[in-house]
């Protein structure tokens, strides 16, 4: 996805890179976006995916993640774009 930064040019942001698989991290699950071809880090709490999936505790944090990824996708574009960073999805950005 495209937005206008930095004296109206526009800033590429690209997410399921091939060759980029999200991995477990001691907090949640981490991924990369393709921020004007250089990668950034972004992670998504434990709590966020128990809290945004409480139907399907069993679920495992991938799975949970995978089932959730184009919301999960979307905060993160959304940090990128406002320059929050690290880019750290957590319970608050529940909506």
């Amino acid at each position: 996805m495209q937005n206008r930064h930095r004296l109206g040019r526009k800033m590429n942001i690209q997410f399921n890179l091939q060759g980029s698989t999200p991995w477990a991290v001691d907090k949640g699950i981490s991924f990369i976006a393709k921020v004007d071809g250089n990668n950034v880090t972004c992670t998504v709490t434990k709590e966020y995916l128990t809290d945004c999936d409480p139907v399907n505790k069993e679920r495992s944090d991938i799975d949970k993640f995978n089932a959730n990824k184009y919301r999960i996708q979307s905060i993160a574009e959304d940090k990128i774009r406002n320059k929050i960073f690290p880019v750290i999805i957590n319970k608050s950005d529940l909506k």
